[in-house]
């Protein structure tokens, strides 16, 4: 306490002194060295002051001094607390360098303790380790704290959970969600359940099989299936009829063929279905429809197929080439090819040997037409490429002239696709006319 009531002395003799040189500013040297000087003597001689303020400044001190030993005196009687403790175990004032604010002479300042010590030995208690500051940051850290909670399943009961008992065990009365178990939550418990929301097969009265639904987490009884075709009694009454309650029995079914189409009905003999679909195969064409029933509608038609003339022609007949007025014609809905026969009826008249290949493409699909003499490698009498999806007609002329000799002749026409896809009344349409007038011969006969 004696090192503590010169510290106070000390500052306050530093702090008059301070004040005792700025008093004296207006009279000293206003450069450093002077100032510096003015407070050195103050501090070692204040009787040499001639305007009466030195000993103002001398009482002032021994009043300063009275006054810090009745607070040390006090202080001595007091019960030693945090803030009592820090201030004995503070450096001497002389070995703590302070700022022109006095912060460093604060701990020493008995007007400080006398204020606000009480105050400040009353927070510190109150806050203990984590006293807190201007900016809140001990409430914060505190709150931080309070909202952490532990995981679901620790076995300890946070503020959001039902409960927890500290196990992942769904059928007790706690499941591992931390919620409190119950008749529709998907888990049976143990004990108080027999089912949660699921039907289950069972074995019926009659010892076929049945099934039994969950109804307020308890079974139901076994009911019996429906009769299906099977010699089995399935619903416990022998006086109904195998099968009676199959749905299949009595439905549309398919027979034997390659066609998926349910062309009989189901019936029910000796503990097996049959169908009575006796119809052969339905067989996809190109006409818009699903022939086949298997869900696509002329899916194998492909016009442009590119067949080849070597493997195989239709052969649409003969027409007479010099007499008469005969024709003959074919109709598809794919690429083709086709083989007519120029006939000469009458040698004697001098007339040459003529037809006229017409094909009409419907809307939505163009085809041309390609005519060649005589065979399959036979040179090209003529050919019409007319373009357009709104339907048109192409023709090609042919002709040989009359010779000594006979003068029938054969052509190839192909149809050859060039742009639509359509079936169902898309049909190009073929006819070769004989006889008809032809300006210039386009097939010469054989060498």
């Amino acid at each position: 306490m004696k090192e503590r009531r010169q510290r106070t002395r000390q500052s306050i003799v530093i702090g008059l002194l301070s004040v005792a040189a700025v008093f004296g500013a207006a009279t000293c040297d206003d450069s450093p060295e002077g100032y510096a000087s003015d407070v050195a003597d103050g501090a070692g001689e204040s009787g040499e002051r001639a305007d009466g303020r030195d000993e103002a400044v001398r009482d002032g001190v021994e009043d300063a001094d009275v006054a810090a030993e009745a607070d040390v005196g006090a202080e001595a009687d007091a019960p030693a607390d945090g803030v009592e403790v820090a201030a004995e175990d503070s450096s001497p004032v002389e070995d703590v360098p302070g700022d022109e604010s006095g912060a460093g002479d604060a701990d020493a300042d008995p007007d400080a303790e006398e204020d606000g010590g009480a105050a400040a030995d009353g927070d510190a208690d109150a806050a203990g380790d984590a006293p807190l500051d201007e900016t809140g940051a001990g409430d914060a850290e505190a709150s931080a704290e309070a909202e952490v909670s532990p995981s679901c399943g620790d076995g300890v009961l946070d503020p959001a959970e039902a409960c927890d008992d500290g196990n992942a065990d769904d059928t007790d009365d706690c499941l591992s969600t931390c919620l409190a178990a119950s008749c529709g939550d998907g888990h049976v418990r143990a004990g108080t359940e027999e089912c949660d929301g699921h039907s289950s097969a069972c074995t019926t009265s009659c010892g076929t099989v049945g099934e039994r639904t969950c109804d307020a987490c308890l079974w139901s009884a076994c009911a019996p299936h429906a009769d299906f075709c099977n010699r089995i009694d399935d619903d416990c009454d022998p006086a109904t009829e195998d099968g009676s309650g199959d749905p299949a029995v009595g439905a549309p079914c398919d027979g034997p063929d390659l066609d998926l189409c349910p062309e009989g009905v189901a019936s029910c003999a000796g503990g097996t279905l049959s169908c009575s679909d006796a119809s052969g195969d339905s067989v996809e064409t190109c006409n818009g429809l699903d022939d086949d029933c298997d869900g696509a509608i002329d899916e194998t038609f492909l016009p442009d197929n590119n067949p080849l003339c070597a493997d195989g022609v239709w052969d649409l007949g003969l027409v007479t080439g010099d007499t008469g007025s005969d024709s003959v014609g074919d109709a598809f809905w794919s690429e083709q090819w086709d083989f007519v026969t120029i006939r000469e009826d009458d040698p004697g008249a001098a007339a040459p040997v003529t037809a006229t290949v017409s094909l009409d493409s419907p809307p939505g699909v163009d085809f041309d037409l390609y005519v060649y003499c005589l065979a399959c490698e036979g040179a090209l009498a003529g050919a019409s490429t007319v373009a357009g999806l709104d339907g048109h007609l192409d023709r090609v002329e042919v002709r040989r002239d009359d010779t000594p000799a006979d003068d029938t002749f054969d052509v190839l026409i192909e149809v050859r696709h060039r742009a639509g896809v359509v079936c169902g009344g898309a049909d190009w349409s073929l006819t070769v006319d004989g006889a008809t007038p032809v300006a210039a011969a386009t097939c010469l006969p054989s060498p």
